[in-house]
């Protein structure tokens, strides 16, 4: 190695240092500050969510939502909660058929200080699946008292699907009672490996 490469090494081994003994502490009492990732996508305003509400799902007409990655290298990390007044049973398939997409959802940025940042994966309600295919997740749930469950892993947020690019998927909720209140909130932040 020459001489100039060992400097321009060294000099980035300093730089990181400093950063790491600068810039990740508290301004205040300068202690160090940590965030788990999905923490930090939200400040990087790169993660979004939809609260969908339907007061009255039907036992002959499951409730579904439709998301569709985009053909690229980002990838859409999921995560999804859902809740309802009665017994019902949630579900993620992957590459179910579609017929009609249903009506388009715009994601909510987590970071409103960055509502403009958009999501690349499109959300739709109500879309018309005609064979659900691959199930990835399944939970039966619901009661009166029982609040929101996480149906694609309870114990974290690191129980998370990361989506195949160009693929759709489907949450489906049937419920066992007619005018069931269901509650569905995706979640999802979306990142392009370096």
């Amino acid at each position: 190695m020459s001489a100039p490469e060992i400097k321009e090494t060294t000099r980035s081994l300093i730089d990181w240092l400093n950063y790491l003994l600068n810039s990740a502490r508290d301004t205040i009492n300068r202690a160090f500050v940590k965030i788990d990732l999905e923490h930090h996508e939200i400040h990087e305003g790169v993660s979004y969510t939809y609260p969908f509400v339907d007061l009255d799902v039907d036992i002959g007409a499951p409730k579904y939502i439709l998301l569709r990655t985009p053909d690229s290298d980002e990838q859409q990390h999921l995560t999804v909660s859902v809740s309802a007044d009665g017994v019902a049973e949630a579900e993620l398939f992957e590459n179910p058929t579609v017929s009609v997409v249903g009506d388009i959802r715009v994601f909510l940025n987590r970071n409103r200080r960055v509502p403009m940042n958009v999501a690349n994966c499109l959300l739709y309600e109500d879309p018309t699946i005609t064979l659900d295919n691959v199930r990835l997740a399944h939970m039966d749930f619901g009661g009166e008292g029982q609040g929101a469950r996480k149906l694609t892993g309870e114990a974290s947020i690191r129980d998370e699907f990361v989506l195949a690019k160009n693929q759709d998927y489907v949450i489906k909720v049937t419920v066992l009672a007619d005018n069931t209140h269901v509650g569905i909130q995706p979640d999802i932040y979306e990142v392009t490996p370096s």
